[in-house]
């Protein structure tokens, strides 16, 4: 999904910076204007995730729907958080501000959602 996604591109991203082509970067992943291929490829998949990421999606298999994946909020919490340092290192405070505080809510229900004391449960909504 577009966490996942978010986050492999700013491993490509700083690697690609590292190696003296923060154009590209700058031209397709990270553009700073939302006109211009919706603000880039990370950009748009981490704010995909801070409008989503409390929407109803379905487990790998596609059995079963559910607003509250722990895999899929665990893959969500780490984009934010790449995501907040990678907007920072762009130079868009604003986005990483956002990115932080989108983390801090994913976090607040992570564990005490999904742990039942004896181990961490998918979703409510799988019983077996």
């Amino acid at each position: 999904g577009p966490g996942l996604r978010a986050t492999a591109l700013i491993l490509a991203a700083n690697s690609l910076i590292a190696d003296g082509q923060s154009d590209y970067v700058k031209q397709y992943l990270w553009t700073g204007d939302s006109s211009k291929y919706n603000g880039g490829a990370i950009k748009f998949d981490l704010d995909y995730v801070v409008e989503g990421y409390d929407s109803s999606t379905c487990d790998l298999w596609e059995e079963i729907r559910d607003p509250d994946f722990f895999w899929n909020r665990a893959t969500m919490k780490k984009a934010m958080l790449v995501g907040a340092s990678f907007a920072d290192q762009m130079g868009d405070a604003d986005s990483a501000a956002t990115y932080t505080a989108t983390m801090t809510e994913i976090n607040s229900t992570l564990y005490s959602a999904h742990f039942n004391g004896d181990f961490v449960q998918e979703c409510s909504a799988r019983t077996r």
